[in-house]
């Protein structure tokens, strides 16, 4: 694999890669990806935060975030996913619940239509 940093001021940009090109933003952000015959465009809002991802101007994914800049829902492909406060998602019928002791996570709950399988700390019990 080779690797070209052109940008002293952003360093960890890679310009270029095995033949696919790559675009940043001032702030750092990549705002293009040239993959072959493919151009994804990556958009952000005014805060740097990813909100959506193009290919060949056709939108294949967007985000949505709260007032306090966490991310409460995501699309792609068709497939929406929400997220309630670290403790809740939910993609299509699925529902994933997590449980907290403090900051950490202990346990996990998949829903899926009656079924429901719960995980101490992400990991099958």
């Amino acid at each position: 694999m080779t690797l070209d940093y052109l940008d002293s001021n952003h360093v960890h940009a890679v310009p270029n890669a095995n033949g696919n090109t790559y675009s940043y933003d001032s702030n750092g952000n990549q705002t293009t990806r040239h993959i072959g015959s493919d151009i994804f465009y990556l958009i952000y809002d005014v805060e740097n935060r990813l909100v959506e991802v193009k290919k060949n101007n056709v939108a294949i994914s967007q985000f949505t975030y709260d007032g306090d800049g966490k991310r409460v829902m995501f699309v792609i492909g068709g497939e929406t996913v929400r997220f309630v406060g670290g403790y809740y998602e939910r993609k299509g019928s699925e529902i994933t619940k997590y449980y907290m002791a403090g900051a950490l996570r202990v346990a996990m709950r998949k829903v899926t239509s009656q079924a429901g399988v719960m995980r101490r700390g992400g990991r099958k019990a």
